[in-house]
């Protein structure tokens, strides 16, 4: 089995390049969510998504409480 090179733009390619340490650069989560959900959802995938628009600002203004 072959694995692929990054591209070229990749976070991990592009601090190479630049020379700066990746290392800690990651968001920190208090807590993660695992939510299935079928089909496609946007950016703010709460409320833009197939879950019950009540469900989804529930959970987004939760989430905002960490």
């Amino acid at each position: 089995m072959t694995h692929a090179h990054p591209a070229a733009e990749s976070c991990s390619m592009l601090h190479e390049t630049a020379r700066v340490p990746a290392v800690g650069t990651a968001a920190r989560a208090l807590a993660w969510v695992a939510l299935e959900q079928n089909g496609a959802w946007g950016r703010l995938a709460p409320t833009q998504s197939h879950l019950d628009p009540d469900l989804g600002a529930r959970f987004e203004a939760l989430a905002k409480q960490v």
